[in-house]
């Protein structure tokens, strides 16, 4: 977790607090700083009453980021910065989680404490908007967002930038020993197999974290199950009743997910390894591949401007690229939020600002990303465009995989749990699709199936 203290927000807290007149005059004085606008023409100051009045007024503003990448960091500091000089009466607390494990369960410890904020990126805002924590998104903003997540009606959500998933590669490498993008996932395995016989870490992966193997988790669920049967997930309901954990499919793709991961071709000790190692590692050329986001790309690049990094969709057996475009997050409002009025108007501020014009499209650059605006955008010009996006057509995919708002987040996070479990411990496929299966039968008639709806959408031509 990575917690951000302004100086600004510890001075007006401490106004704020009236700890003493001696201290007043000095955050009075701060402020009056912040507030001073120099031009070519004149200086424009503010009185010490006007000050007094302004701190008096302060609106503290909590914010809680999901982050997996040190580029989105950097970014959404910095626009957090610009955001509170333009607002001297807002003051923004903000904390980026990236931790390892499951970000909902970060996020359930915060709201177990009462800690969660006035503004949360949520990754599954189903379970919170069910248990009434979020309030609906202000008219002015949710009119900015082309990806509102709704349920019964109402918008609880707005996505922040999208990404996709895919394998990056260190070109150096590729070149050194001759190899070319994989046309199947059969070239793939091969690749891996040259590499290591040459003494290169074929795959870094960041398994400290078990969302991380949520890339791999995804891709062999869509080739090995949702390939051969769409409605696969639908099927878990209770009143379909069609589909099980320890389905003939899941222990397939249980399997071939451990031949991969007890072949040699990963990192050995990918169990402890972080996704930020990971980048790190692939930064310094010392691992070949790493399957991660778009977005990833940009981080390596930020750590080491040197390397040359590609990138390619993981083909199936029979050379589709498997494309899968998701959101980064959705920004949603608490009920804490919605309780003051003037936190209202500070989170909407906010939100518009973010997806504003120049700064909206500044943002997405720089982390690797792709806008979800429903005003007209300009096309990136970064190397992860070129890389990833350029020439596709896509459209954001969702409720489409294991990572999707469909299934508990309890389950969920056990789902994660236990193939990593059997990943690292090289346990059978058919144990581990069962204990699985067993879990899910003692949940399921609990889980309640609402109607959400999160509108596909056409992103790029």
């Amino acid at each position: 977790m990575k917690k951000q203290s302004l100086n600004k927000k510890r001075i007006v807290h401490i106004l704020l607090g009236t700890v003493g007149v001696m201290l007043a005059a000095v955050c009075v004085g701060y402020l009056a700083s912040l507030m001073m606008v120099s031009s070519s023409e004149e200086d424009v100051s503010y009185s010490r009453e006007e000050m007094e009045e302004l701190a008096s007024s302060v609106t503290t503003l909590k914010i809680t980021f999901v982050s997996f990448e040190k580029v989105w960091d950097m970014a959404m500091e910095e626009l957090i910065a610009d955001f509170e000089e333009d607002n001297p009466d807002i003051v923004i607390e903000y904390e980026i989680y990236n931790e390892t494990g499951l970000y909902e369960d970060v996020v359930n410890k915060l709201y177990a404490r009462g800690e969660l904020g006035d503004i949360v990126e949520l990754t599954d805002p189903l379970t919170y908007v069910q248990t009434g924590l979020l309030t609906t998104i202000p008219e002015d903003v949710k009119e900015l967002s082309s990806t509102p997540f709704m349920f019964d009606g109402e918008v609880y959500g707005v996505g922040s930038v999208a990404y996709t998933t895919g394998i990056l590669y260190n070109k150096a490498i590729f070149e050194k020993y001759g190899l070319e993008v994989p046309e199947t996932y059969a070239d793939f395995i091969n690749i891996c197999e040259t590499l290591s016989q040459n003494g290169v870490t074929p795959l870094v992966v960041g398994g400290a974290s078990r969302w991380h193997l949520a890339y791999f988790i995804n891709y062999f669920y869509s080739t090995m199950v949702r390939s051969t049967n769409r409605a696969w997930m639908e099927g878990l309901s209770p009143e379909r009743d069609t589909s099980r954990w320890d389905d003939a499919e899941i222990i397939s793709m249980l399997t071939t997910m451990q031949e991969l991961f007890s072949s040699g071709y990963v990192d050995g000790t990918w169990y402890n390894t972080t996704d930020t190692m990971a980048t790190e590692y692939m930064a310094a050329g010392e691992a070949a591949m790493l399957f991660s986001s778009s977005m990833t790309m940009s981080d390596i690049k930020t750590r080491n401007s040197d390397t040359e990094v590609g990138w390619f969709f993981l083909p199936d057996d029979e050379g589709n690229d498997v494309v899968d475009y998701l959101w980064h997050g959705c920004f949603c409002m608490t009920q804490d939020c919605a309780a003051s009025e003037a936190k209202m108007e500070a989170a909407e501020r906010f939100l518009e600002y973010f997806y504003s014009s120049g700064v909206y499209e500044d943002f997405y650059n720089r982390v690797g990303g792709m806008p979800l605006v429903t005003r007209r955008t300009e096309v990136p010009n970064t190397i992860v465009y070129d890389e990833v996006y350029a020439g596709k057509s896509w459209v954001m995919a969702r409720n489409q995989d294991l990572t999707n708002a469909t299934l508990p987040q309890d389950f969920r996070s056990y789902l994660f749990q236990e193939i990593r479990r059997s990943l690292m411990e090289n346990l059978s496929a058919e144990e581990t699709a069962q204990r699985i299966q067993n879990k899910w039968e003692s949940i399921r008639e609990e889980h309640v199936y609402e109607e959400h709806i999160f509108e596909d959408e056409n992103l790029g031509n």
